[in-house]
């Protein structure tokens, strides 16, 4: 992945470019949430992007980075937002203005954390929609769930049981004494040595 190398100003420069600067004023964040309509507020026309094509294609291109920039800072897809580490948040929105510094403009990094809701929203829905698809949230990998083996046993019939056993049930449904079970049968067997001396 490329990022964007800033070149280092000198002293004389950074000076220059000071005095040149106006003030700068940051964009607010929006009152709601992004993507709700109703509730909140469209993230392309809060950042001022939805105004012609060549703003739009770099809100698209800003989406697609801050995805990949996400994966890189290691973001958590089974977390929500508000679980991620600190850190990997921060090292995201450097890297972020690193790469687009229009996103610099805005205050307190609110639109690059929208992004990276929106990116972890959408993974964390499809990754739910998928597992519902494959048989349900609870069946895991090479796992049966307690449904499935209850089934399994209530679908096993009588005639599964061992066929050479000693054991026999009655109409009752309980096991019969009129046979010794095999541990009776070893104990005998061990006594009958010592009485033959």
């Amino acid at each position: 992945m490329r990022f964007a190398l800033r070149r280092l100003i000198t002293l004389p420069e950074q000076l220059a470019l000071v005095k040149k600067k106006k003030t700068v004023r940051l964009i607010p964040r929006p009152k709601g949430s992004s993507g709700s309509l109703t509730k909140g507020f469209s993230l392309i026309v809060a950042m001022g992007l939805a105004d012609n094509e060549e703003d739009r294609e770099m809100y698209g291109t800003m989406l697609r980075g801050i995805r990949d920039i996400a994966l890189y800072a290691k973001i958590d897809m089974s977390k929500t937002y508000t679980q991620q580490n600190a850190e990997c948040l921060a090292r995201l929105f450097k890297n972020a203005r690193d790469t687009y510094p229009i996103l610099g403009k805005y205050e307190n990094n609110w639109a690059t954390a929208a992004f990276v809701q929106q990116f972890i929203n959408n993974r964390r829905k499809n990754n739910t929609r998928n597992q519902k698809k494959k048989g349900g949230l609870t069946r895991r990998k090479g796992k049966a769930t307690i449904d499935e083996l209850e089934d399994q046993e209530k679908s096993a019939s009588p005639s599964s049981k061992n066929v050479g056993s000693s054991e026999e049930e009655d109409e009752d449904g309980e096991e019969s004494d009129n046979s010794k079970s095999d541990v009776d049968k070893e104990d005998s067997d061990e006594e009958e040595p010592e009485n033959a001396e």
